[in-house]
């Protein structure tokens, strides 16, 4: 298709067999191979079971790690929804993304379609997906963590659904433990 001046561009978005930019001009599938990975200004700072992970408010609230595997620049949010009144640890939930797309994959990243069981594989790279989604199943174990996947709609319902099976908006999650949606949801 034609030149596009990349300084004009702010974001990359994949859509079928085409690549969009928010400019609106069209450009050939595959241009993007890769994302530029920058150092955060405070420096990455180890966070549960992942090396990379960067306090966006310098206050614990809210991490973006950085969750290799499915696509060039996968990150997954990481936000406080809780602090405890008492000892013990604060409540959290973990924005997953496309870490995984089946709650059975935390049990056992292998059941992935993967080379040679499968022609393709829906990660760019499977090998980190497969780390990326292991450590993503040791902070389900955590009690007071909350993995919520992509595409769940198990989260709609956790959370509630009116009659018509819509969601009843953006609840406040902070109870999210005593509302039992965790388990609800299976991660």
């Amino acid at each position: 298709m034609g030149f596009v001046d990349e300084s004009e561009a702010s974001l990359v978005a994949l859509y079928g067999s085409s690549c969009w930019l928010m400019t609106g001009l069209e450009i050939e599938a595959g241009l993007y191979k890769s994302v530029e990975r920058r150092t955060p200004s405070s420096g990455w700072l180890a966070l549960a079971t992942f090396e990379r992970a960067c306090d966006v408010y310098d206050d614990g609230s809210v991490y973006v790690i950085d969750a290799p595997g499915h696509m060039p620049g996968h990150v997954m949010l990481v936000v406080r929804v809780k602090i405890q009144d008492t000892e013990g640890p604060d409540d959290f939930i973990i924005l997953s993304g496309d870490c995984f797309h089946h709650s059975a994959l935390l049990g056992d990243s292998k059941l992935t379609g993967r080379p040679p069981f499968s022609k393709r594989t829906m990660h760019e790279d499977q090998y980190q997906a497969f780390d990326t989604i292991q450590r993503t199943a040791e902070l389900t174990k955590q009690p007071n963590i909350w993995v919520i996947r992509a595409h769940d709609a198990k989260v709609a319902q956790a959370i509630g659904t009116d009659e018509k099976g819509e969601s009843l908006g953006l609840p406040s999650l902070q109870d999210w433990q005593k509302n039992g949606w965790k388990d609800d949801q299976g991660s």
